[in-house]
């Protein structure tokens, strides 16, 4: 897995993931059309923060995830305690 990607209807939801995602020093781009937006998050370094920080709750992501970086920890739903506080 060399990229994460996530599409939806809702141009201010994807804009508020892009401002947490910056929050996180996660780079993302984002591509808007007509009616669809896509936030993409390319770089490995990137693709590897957004794992390690933010996670997934769904257990094909997360094996994928650990298959595709070599991560070194079993992931879970639960990111590093440390890495996944936000400043609000």
């Amino acid at each position: 897995m060399n990229r994460i990607k996530h599409v939806q209807t809702n141009a201010e939801n994807l804009e508020e993931i892009k401002r947490i995602l910056d929050e996180l020093n996660i780079k993302s781009s984002v591509c808007k059309s007509d009616t669809i937006f896509k936030i993409d998050i390319s770089a490995k370094a990137d693709v590897k923060k957004f794992i390690m920080k933010i996670g997934s709750l769904h257990p094909n992501h997360l094996l994928k995830f650990e298959n595709a970086l070599g991560v070194d920890r079993k992931l879970d739903s639960t990111p590093d305690k440390e890495e996944s506080n936000l400043q609000m």
